[in-house]
């Protein structure tokens, strides 16, 4: 994490989302994004995380190609 000196809102919140994790025995914090700005890549990184170890997957209400067998969301 980043230390207490460079601190603004936004690390101070992942700091705080990483404690929390912590205190509850949590295997890790992942936080998803749309933003593919260098930038935000080196933000993330400077506040500890690290890109590109999972693979996320997603589906959104109403489209058509997620539905499970069972007809919901899968």
């Amino acid at each position: 994490m980043r230390r207490r000196g460079e601190e603004g809102a936004g690390s101070a919140m992942l700091d705080g989302e990483v404690r929390a994790a912590e205190a509850r025995d949590l295997a890790g914090v992942l936080e998803l994004y749309r933003d593919l700005h260098p930038e935000v890549h080196r933000f993330y990184e400077a506040c500890g995380f690290r890109a590109g170890e999972k693979t996320g997957f997603l589906a959104r209400p109403g489209d058509s190609r997620a539905r499970a067998p069972g007809g919901g969301l899968r």
